[in-house]
């Protein structure tokens, strides 16, 4: 049994050369055992495409999580911050009350963050028809029957 290896991992992604052995081997291992079921020729061409998957996969998580960090420490560089966003929350359910008031309905996606309008009718309003091919009809997909069409 061997000693703790450190990973390393910086603030715009790079990494230590023990992340870049230890994705090495992850890699190996994934395409030893999966090579057939991703359809390759060979082990070597499973190799590239699971290490290629694999180090987007890291790279993109180790991003994040730094993002998510400085965003955690942010109040401690900005003290406003905070408040900044004790605002916009606060700005948000006022606007929210303000729609709800007017009789508006949101058309975008429900949460909030689509357009408005009045008495536009919302998404689940709209039937969506597709040509059966025959007869001049159009086929209704929400119930699954046939209309004519006038």
């Amino acid at each position: 049994m061997g000693g703790v290896t450190p990973l390393a991992v910086g603030a715009y992604g790079e990494v230590s050369a023990s992340v870049c052995e230890l994705l090495a081997v992850a890699t190996e291992y994934g395409a030893t055992r999966l090579w057939r079921r991703l359809g390759c020729g060979s082990e070597a061409e499973a190799r590239s495409l699971v290490g290629a998957a694999l180090s987007a996969r890291c790279g993109v998580a180790f991003v994040r999580e730094q993002a998510h960090l400085l965003e955690c420490r942010l109040h401690r560089a900005m003290p406003c911050a905070r408040d900044a966003a004790a605002v916009r929350e606060r700005q948000q359910r006022e606007l929210q009350e303000h729609i709800a008031r007017a009789g508006c309905r949101d058309l975008g996606r429900g949460d909030g963050s689509g357009a408005y309008g009045m008495g536009a009718p919302t998404g689940e309003h709209y039937q969506q028809r597709q040509p059966t091919g025959g007869g001049g009809g159009e086929r209704d997909v929400n119930s699954g029957g046939e209309r004519a069409v006038a």
